[in-house]
């Protein structure tokens, strides 16, 4: 390299500059073609890369999925409001001769529409099967647990009658002026419902089935605490009033009565008479 250089400055210096050219020309100009090679076969992969996804990219169709069963186990709730419009509670003046109480309801205490249930929650199942062709079946159940709401009215102080008048010509007194009438209303569902379906799409599912529904209903009157002593003082002539049932004294040994009325959804309305 001394004696190279030492040419360029005796003056040989064109020819050892274009000496200089070409080996620095030997030895980057491979280097420079492999680089863009690396780069122009980079630039090939990645557009082969990037077209196979798109090419290869398509949505599933329904029919080549593959059969499977589904269970699904949760919770349903549900609440009841409002309800029939019927005065189950009277008042009328402990001054009232019994056989008066017949005609006429006083003063409404209670009516069945405020009864408030509030909300009960219950099981929900599911198990759906769908086939390789799209189609499947899907079964379906809940049942909501007893929904129920107390109420007890009465004994008021000062004393009045307290008059159940169910639809009809029915009605109930106490037998007693230390009772009270207690209402308790209970309501349950129950639902089964089994569909066939078939996938159209991803997003498009058609069903058609069958779907059964129990709904129950219960209300029942009672008088509590029951009965001490047997309410002789109902039979003929029952001319007193409840004010005189107080100084009564007993009347034998108090008899097992059912409740004043028992109704159940679907069923005639069961009742005692207002006799002992």
């Amino acid at each position: 390299m001394s004696t190279l250089f030492g040419s360029a400055r005796n003056g040989h210096g064109f020819a050892a500059t274009c000496f200089l050219c070409t080996l620095l020309a030997t030895l980057f100009l491979p280097i420079t073609a492999s680089a863009g090679d690396q780069e122009n076969s980079t630039g090939k992969l990645a557009d082969s890369e990037g077209l196979l996804p798109s090419s290869s990219q398509r949505q599933a169709d329904p029919s080549e999925i593959a059969p499977r069963w589904t269970v699904s186990v949760g919770a349903i709730v549900l609440g009841r409001t409002g309800g029939v419009n019927q005065t189950l509670v009277g008042l009328l003046p402990g001054s009232t001769k019994f056989d008066f109480t017949a005609f006429s309801s006083g003063a409404e205490a209670f009516n069945s529409n405020q009864f408030w249930q509030g909300f009960s929650a219950g099981p929900k199942i599911d198990l759906t099967y769908r086939g390789d062709s799209g189609y499947g079946v899907e079964l379906s159940y809940f049942n909501i647990f007893n929904q129920s709401a107390t109420k007890a009215i009465g004994p008021t102080n000062p004393l009045d009658w307290l008059v159940m008048k169910a639809p009809g010509a029915f009605w109930q007194t106490q037998d007693f002026p230390y009772q009270a009438m207690a209402w308790k209303a209970t309501t349950n569902v129950y639902s089964a419902e089994a569909n066939g379906r078939l996938d159209l799409s991803s997003r498009v599912t058609m069903l058609a089935g069958f779907r059964w529904l129990q709904l129950n209903d219960n209300l029942q009157g009672t008088l509590t605490p029951s009965d001490r002593s047997d309410p002789t003082w109902k039979t003929p002539p029952n001319d007193y009033t409840l004010l005189d049932l107080v100084t009564l004294p007993p009347m034998g040994s108090g008899g097992t009565y059912p409740p004043l009325l028992d109704y159940k959804h679907d069923e005639q309305p069961l009742w005692r008479p207002n006799r002992p």
